[in-house]
């Protein structure tokens, strides 16, 4: 498993600088973080974030449920960012988001990722 850690937006602007992934990545997440992901693969891809509280019994609203995983698919050639992700849904016990990008990318190719927050 991949730890990826986490660049914050400056006023000045950044470069996003990436990072190869694994079948599965977590990332520290205090609900500012996105995951930015340029896909150069050839095909598309998606990115499959676990939930972790599936379900709330609320006062206000009754029952809610979150689908599971939350998958977001990039066409080859796109740039997205996906999130944030609140920490009540996304984080483990450990305080971290894990999220896979689906095909993973071929034997000597890269995906472009980066987690980035505010």
């Amino acid at each position: 498993m991949a730890v990826i850690s986490s660049t914050q937006i400056l006023e000045a602007g950044i470069i996003v600088s990436t990072t190869t992934i694994e079948a599965s990545n977590t990332f520290s997440n205090t609900g500012s973080q996105f995951i930015y992901f340029k896909n150069t693969s050839g095909v598309s891809k998606n990115i499959n974030v676990t939930v972790q509280t599936t379900a709330i019994d609320s006062p206000l609203y009754g029952n809610l449920t979150k689908t599971t995983p939350t998958t977001k698919s990039v066409a080859n050639g796109e740039t997205c960012l996906i999130g944030p992700f609140p920490v009540e849904a996304y984080n483990d016990s450990s305080g971290n988001v894990t999220f896979g990008i689906t095909p993973l990318p071929a034997e000597g190719s890269s995906d472009a990722v980066a987690i980035l927050y505010l």
